[in-house]
This record gives structure tokens, sequence and C-alpha cells, in this order.
């Protein structure tokens, strides 16, 4: 609990993060079943483009999350380095 209060200012990215890889986890392991069922063409294709669109989004999502951490690192080391003011 303590480490949570610590970090506040890392949770979102650290949290995204966590989705995206549970998302991947899940994906690779029941994603392709999905591609088994006897459906109708049109509906192949939607849940296909559905797929995609979910991909694309978690990619951009992992992007954010990734690049975010280091800089949200960072500016805490600047923060601890500033001498406070009185």
């Amino acid at each position: 609990m303590q480490w949570l209060n610590n970090n506040r200012d890392l949770l979102p990215s650290a949290g995204a993060l966590a989705g995206v890889l549970i998302f991947w986890t899940a994906g690779a392991f029941g994603g392709l079943r999905v591609l088994n069922g006897f459906r109708s063409p049109l509906a192949e294709l939607i849940g296909l483009y559905l797929m995609f669109l979910l991909l694309i989004a978690s990619v951009a999502v992992a992007f954010w999350a990734i690049r975010e951490l280091p800089r949200r690192l960072a500016h805490r080391r600047h923060a601890d380095r500033l001498p406070l003011r009185q």
C-alpha cells in the first residue's frame, strides 16, 4: 500500500501498459479460436476489422505508456533535486 502512495503518478501509465499486456496475452491464447466458428462471410469480415481496430488501439496505448513512464520518472528525479522554496 505504501508503494501505491509513493508512486501515484506512475499508475495511469503502468495500468495502461498492464492492460495492453493482458489484452495481448488473452489474444494469444484465445484470439484465434474466434476464426474457427461457422459464420457468414460478412460477420467474419466485421469481426476481423474489429480485431484490427483493437490491435491498432492497443499498440497506440502501449506506445503512449512506454513513452510516458520514463518522462514521469525523469520529472520525479528532477523534482527531487530542486531546492525547496520557503
